[in-house]
């Protein structure tokens, strides 16, 4: 989460999607993840469908003031990530890792896979 004079962001990581609020009138551009199909992200708070520009979303005159809310709808997925000793399954929901193996270690950041 981030906000300055200009614009506050909010992300899907503290809340229940992206949403930006503009402080100031001019563009707003959003960069889609790889993960994400950009086909498929729903904008709420603007009326007109946004224009795709590569990896981004292009609000040409979004509105000041109101919250804009975008809704990516992340893929799950699993990893492995190799280590010199031993590998290490990680499983994810886009970015965002929401289990990993934890060897029988207690207190860990991620809950474990079972």
């Amino acid at each position: 989460d981030h906000q300055t004079d200009a614009i506050k962001v909010e992300t899907p990581y503290t809340g229940d999607g992206l949403a930006v609020t503009l402080e100031r009138p001019g563009p707003l551009f959003v960069r889609i993840p790889a993960w994400a199909d950009a086909a498929r992200v729903a904008v709420r708070g603007f009326p007109a469908p946004p224009r795709r520009t590569g990896r981004y979303l292009l609000l040409a005159m979004p509105p000041v003031g109101r919250r804009l809310s975008f809704t990516l709808d992340p893929p799950a997925n699993e990893l492995l990530l190799r280590h010199r000793t031993h590998d290490i399954r990680v499983r994810l929901r886009g970015d965002e890792v929401t289990a990993m193996d934890n060897f029988g270690q207690k207190l860990t950041f991620f809950d474990p896979i079972l």
